[in-house]
């Protein structure tokens, strides 16, 4: 949380999220059309989009038509569209310029993005899908949507816009102490240290 913010070029005051390739696995298609359903130019609103592997591994299968028409739509909610190879200390920068990130993902290994955005404050809204609810289970403070839930999705924004600042700072503070207490480097590495010796043990008395 103490990364200082990257300066983004909008003027809009509440700036919500997407880390990801913009493609339909991650579920990019629902929140265009649920912030496009929901908002419109005039409100003080933008939806950040950090686009990644559009040169490597996410280059084909891209939503680009969802969001080449809302970015060519003079009506549509403000967007702004990133796709630069951001460092580590960037990407924390990015986080907290930001004040929801949203993670519609249909499937996905870990849901890294989430985790880093929680560790740097930042509220989040997420599908439920296995490894979000991983997360979710330790606090009642995550939304978790069925994915495509387009009107849901499109309801949680307004949601979060309806918060007072101090009210998304409250919830991103809880985000940030769940990471520290489930998901921290020596945490994890005793969760994991735990099945390993369970795996062995059973593996061995099966020999």
């Amino acid at each position: 949380p103490a990364a200082p913010p990257l300066h983004l070029p909008t003027q809009k005051l509440l700036k919500l999220l997407f880390v990801g390739g913009a493609i339909p696995r991650k579920g990019f298609d629902v929140l265009i059309e649920a912030y496009r359903q929901e908002f419109t130019r005039e409100e003080d609103i933008a939806l950040v989009i950090k686009d990644v592997g559009t040169k490597s591994f996410y280059q084909y299968g891209h939503s680009r038509d969802a969001l080449q028409n809302a970015l060519d739509d003079p009506q549509a909610p403000e967007i702004v569209y990133l796709d630069a190879d951001f460092t580590d200390g960037l990407r924390a920068s990015l986080y907290t310029a930001c004040h929801v990130l949203v993670a519609p993902y249909r499937g996905e290994g870990f849901g890294l993005p989430v985790l880093e955005a929680m560790a740097c404050g930042v509220p989040v809204l997420l599908s439920d899908i296995a490894p979000h609810r991983e997360i979710a289970k330790h606090g009642n403070f995550i939304p978790l949507l069925k994915t495509d839930d387009v009107a849901g999705f499109a309801r949680e924004l307004a949601r979060f816009q309806s918060m007072s600042p101090s009210e998304r700072r409250a919830v991103g503070k809880q985000c940030r102490q769940l990471v520290e207490s489930h998901f921290s480097l020596s945490n994890m590495q005793s969760g994991y240290t735990k099945i390993y010796h369970e795996v062995s043990g059973q593996i061995a008395l099966a020999l």
